[in-house]
């Protein structure tokens, strides 16, 4: 997936060290709610 917006020099770095940060949060908290959702049906 390539950005829609491009950035040039340390706006491009922060662009992409914050949307990697986004992106990994985003999916911890998916994979947490998966989760409970997974044991919620179990029980």
């Amino acid at each position: 997936m390539k950005p829609i917006f491009v950035y040039h020099g340390w706006e491009a770095n922060a662009y992409n060290s914050f949307s990697v940060k986004i992106a990994c949060v985003f999916r911890v908290v998916l994979s947490q709610k998966t989760n409970m959702g997974i044991q919620a049906s179990k029980e």
